[in-house]
């Protein structure tokens, strides 16, 4: 599995993050290029000092295309969580009243095309943006509000998106991991979810305090801006029991202690991440050129062949009635098979389906709560 904008290395969090977590769940290796404070795009922000820039994630697709790890696509799993910090340097945009946070859900569409084109992958998680109204930093900030609403701004666009180019390209597995949801759920009701407290970071409220009765797993934020290790075990249960790319299974004890082993596959290399040069941009625009040259007939129609095509076509229009009967009839007969051998399956449901090309149905995911035992 391929992740993006999660740490690279840099746990900002009291343990694993919830990608260590996905891929001891899938038993799968973790190759992660990310980094905290990142932007989908650097160039679009003149607030970031040069000196002070993190690499971005066009400098991290680039950064893996240019390592050439030879992973297979058909295997693959690009995840992408990004817009935090975008939200944060577009609303330092002066000479607007207010900016349109659509453009950050634009740029991260941008890049999942061009990802898909150079790597040929078709296997995808996009995470959205947290409420960020709801973060320790902005809770008892005037901005909040404006924040949150920042916030849904992105992810509606991103949404929409991500369910076009599902709508569009039958052979794509894309899932929206609906974030934002979970984060509003657990600031409701957080003991639902095995939590007791859902606005206040570990480290301001109970670290130093030894009268405080909660420990760090009851907490939603470890900090001001970052998600506690359980947090992030619960994002990774949500994709895990959605059984998006394998079936489900149970994070045990046992199988966590292989998160802090020495050369662990599912604890990610440090990977740097140096500006790109538009190689994955281009490699992008060649895809594009060679996608839209017409296809050659290697051998015209023969003659006969279509003298014998245009008398078909003659006779069906001759005997079109007759053609339209049989193929209702065949339509029934099929039809009548069908329910026979899936009798729980719609008509409609069935339609569906096969107009989809038999594909599973790919969206966002509904967030789930943690069984008492793993509390």
């Amino acid at each position: 599995m391929r992740v993006l904008d999660v740490g690279n290395g840099q746990r900002w969090s009291n343990g694993p993050l919830w990608s260590e977590y996905l891929a001891l769940g899938w038993n799968v290796s973790l190759y992660s290029f990310a980094y905290s404070g990142s932007v989908c795009d650097n160039g679009m922000y003149n607030s970031i000092a040069r000196e002070d820039r993190v690499p971005s994630l066009k400098d991290q697709l680039e950064a893996y295309y240019n390592l050439d790890l030879d992973l297979k696509p058909q295997e693959t799993v690009f995840a992408f969580w990004f817009g935090i910090h975008d939200v944060s340097e577009m609303a330092k945009r002066r000479g607007r009243k207010e900016p349109d946070y659509r453009e950050i859900a634009d740029c991260i569409g941008q890049q999942l095309r061009a990802s898909r084109k150079v790597f040929l992958v078709d296997k995808y998680l996009v995470f959205n943006v947290p409420p960020l109204g709801h973060m320790p930093y902005y809770k008892d900030n005037e901005i909040s509000a404006n924040k949150s609403q920042a916030a849904a701004d992105v992810n509606n666009a991103l949404e929409k998106d991500v369910g076009n180019l599902n709508k569009h390209h039958h052979a794509l597995e894309m899932d929206y991991v609906d974030v934002q949801s979970l984060v509003r759920d657990m600031a409701v009701d957080p003991a639902v979810f095995g939590f007791g407290n859902s606005n206040d970071s570990f480290l301001d409220t109970c670290y130093e305090d030894a009268q405080c009765e909660l420990k760090e797993d009851d907490y939603i934020w470890w900090d001001e801006t970052h998600f506690t290790t359980a947090f992030h075990k619960t994002i990774a249960k949500s994709i895990i029991e959605a059984e998006s790319y394998t079936t489900k299974v149970t994070l045990t004890a046992e199988m966590e202690e292989q998160l802090v082993a020495v050369g662990s596959k599912f604890h990610s290399k440090t990977y740097a991440a140096p500006p790109f040069k538009g190689i994955v941009d281009e490699k992008a625009k060649q895809y594009d050129i060679e996608k839209s040259r017409p296809i050659e007939l290697q051998q015209p129609p023969l003659e006969d062949d279509a003298a014998d095509f245009e008398t078909l076509l003659e006779t069906s229009t001759d005997n079109g009635h007759a053609y339209a009967g049989l193929a209702i009839f065949i339509m029934l007969i099929v039809g009548i098979i069908v329910w026979i051998k899936f009798p729980n399956l719609s008509l409609f449901a069935w339609i569906r389906n096969v107009c989809n090309g038999g594909s599973k149905h790919r969206g966002k995911f509904t967030p789930v709560r943690n069984d008492e035992e793993d509390a």
